[in-house]
């Protein structure tokens, strides 16, 4: 989780922290552009969007999912590349 924060702020440096849907969330601009959420077993990334995990849904392999959240482990974390590519898409449905 620490290190998502930390690319997430990379990405996007004045991003304000919040806690929406009762998990850690990020805004930008005004807009939530993802949380982040620890379970029992697994991690799970929010866009707060509809769309965006549809939009990736070829380049997400087969990692579990749900309409609303990607999954993921401490043992087989999130690629920094593909983190990128879900911020730059939830972007993206604001511009």
């Amino acid at each position: 989780m620490a290190r998502l924060r930390g690319l997430v702020h990379d990405w996007y440096p004045g991003a304000r922290e919040t806690i929406s849907y009762r998990m850690p969330t990020f805004e930008v601009e005004g807009h939530r552009i993802g949380g982040v959420l620890s379970h029992r077993d697994f991690l799970s990334w929010y866009p707060h969007s509809g769309t965006t995990l549809t939009t990736l849904a070829d380049g997400l392999g087969d990692r579990s999912r749900t309409k609303s959240a990607l999954h993921f482990t401490v043992e087989d974390p999130l690629p920094e590349e593909l983190f990128e590519r879900l911020l730059a898409t939830r972007r993206a449905e604001w511009h």
